[in-house]
């Protein structure tokens, strides 16, 4: 599957995106430990820390855990 995705006559920036918006919406039905094993490879293999949208969702992710953790004290 990896290598469908790595061959994929896509520019690399594109499959990043497709990947961090599939790995979201996968996120919303499924558990996120499977998820987080399935995207693994993919993560590794597009570096999706490149992806404008994955470290847009990361950085909300920790103000969300910053601000949750102010109101718990």
């Amino acid at each position: 599957m990896c290598r469908a995705i790595k061959n994929a006559p896509v520019d690399t920036n594109k499959k990043r995106e497709i990947a961090a918006r599939a790995k979201i919406l996968a996120e919303l039905i499924y558990q996120e430990d499977v998820i987080n094993m399935i995207f693994a490879e993919v993560i590794k293999m597009l570096d999706l820390e490149k992806s404008a949208t994955y470290r847009r969702l990361k950085e909300e992710g920790k103000i969300e855990g910053i601000k949750e953790g102010i109101k718990e004290g």
